[in-house]
């Protein structure tokens, strides 16, 4: 498991890269796919910080806070990248995260949020309990199992999220 600020300048460094940006919303929603996709894959989580149900869906609050004060804009890679390096990240597994992000790349936050309000994950965690409340790796994993079944062993192997 990796420490979610690491993956989350990866991600930012990564998308900058590739000419798409992250804003701080999306890169909430995308930390939530890549949990769910290292369940799926790995049967483990891709980090250990907690995901909440926020009002506009998952939230990583580490990560949200770190990054918020770039509002709706993309985060830029000098902010937090400048020192990093993506070594820290295996080689298998930024190859499942850029294929996630790339496949992501399109979809705008609030798209990403509209989806991820509809999913029992985040609807039992924030109407069924309370608000803030954490989206347990159980649910997550519980709920995307599904693609494993009709679809195969990714996410992204096709356009299937929504």
């Amino acid at each position: 498991m990796y420490d979610v600020l690491n993956i989350s300048r990866y991600i930012i460094q990564y998308s900058n890269q590739q000419g798409y940006g992250v804003s701080c919303l999306k890169l909430q929603k995308l930390l939530y796919f890549l949990q769910a996709e290292f369940l799926l894959k790995y049967d483990y989580p891709l980090f250990v910080e907690k995901i909440e149900a926020w009002p506009f869906g998952p939230v990583i609050p580490v990560s949200y806070y770190r990054y918020i004060l770039f509002g709706s804009m993309d985060i830029p890679t000098r902010y937090d990248c400048k020192n990093f390096s993506k070594d820290v990240i295996s080689r298998e597994h930024r190859k499942i995260i850029n294929k996630l992000l790339d496949y992501f790349k399109d979809y705008s936050s609030v798209l990403l949020t509209d989806i991820t309000i509809k999913q029992s994950p985040w609807i039992n965690s924030f109407y069924r309990r309370s608000e803030n409340n954490e989206i347990s790796v159980e649910d997550i994993k519980k709920y995307f199992m599904w693609f494993i079944w009709k679809w195969g062993n990714s996410l992204c192997q096709k356009k299937k999220i929504i």
